[in-house]
């Protein structure tokens, strides 16, 4: 499975070059492979993480609470927070106007499609490129997020194919695994009364939008 050889070789790859030229590299480089191992390892965790959460899914053990509640705003500036360890020094990457409102969500899930979604966009776009995200009240009854990138994109066909292992053009995406955390995303949305769409055109860029269902006084009945 490539999400999880790839950060793994990445792991053992470095250790084994720290190994054989200890007495060749500065500190410098040092701190440049455990950095570089730090990040694998991350990587390594997250996609592991990932694949509990599917079976769990999957196996329907997740109880969705229907009085769950975020803050919304708060929510993605926490994430963001999470998102930059990663991405260090690249925080004027992302570009964001999020109205604050309460949505009936599980924060611990929001926070979850924040980071997949940011992560996607921002792996998957050249570092000159921003990410957009906004967020504003629809209706009366739904919150509208979008997440919008103009990185690689995908085609028509990978479109259809969103699906748990898919990872969509291997080789170009450098083996990173868009697939499984856009997956999960559709999947929790879906489950917590959301609508998850997807637009996107190779080359061009990607447009995610999410509409969330409001928290009213009248969800505590």
């Amino acid at each position: 499975m490539h999400e999880i050889n790839t950060p793994l070789n990445g792991i053992l790859g470095s250790i084994e070059l720290l190994m054989k030229n200890e007495e060749n590299l500065d500190r410098k480089e040092v701190l440049s492979f455990y950095e570089s191992i730090k990040i694998s390892g991350e990587r390594l965790n997250r996609t592991m993480q990932n694949i509990i959460l599917y079976q769990n899914l999957k196996n329907n053990s997740i109880k969705f609470n229907d009085h769950s509640s975020c803050e919304i705003l708060n929510t993605f500036l926490n994430t963001k927070e999470k998102i930059f360890k990663i991405y260090e020094g690249q925080e004027k990457r992302i570009s964001f106007e999020i109205d604050k409102a309460t949505i009936k969500f599980n924060k611990k899930h929001l926070e979850f499609i924040f980071f997949e979604l940011i992560d996607n966009a921002l792996k998957f776009s050249s570092d000159n490129k921003i990410i957009i995200v906004s967020g504003e009240q629809f209706n009366n009854e739904y919150y509208e997020l979008v997440i919008r990138d103009f990185g690689i994109g995908l085609s028509q066909q990978e479109l259809k194919k969103i699906g748990a292992s898919q990872q969509f053009n291997r080789e170009k995406r450098e083996q990173q695994g868009l697939g499984l955390g856009l997956f999960l995303s559709k999947i929790i949305i879906k489950k917590s009364a959301g609508v998850f769409t997807i637009i996107s055109k190779e080359n061009e860029g990607t447009t995610i939008k999410i509409f969330l269902p409001l928290y009213k006084i009248t969800d505590l009945d």
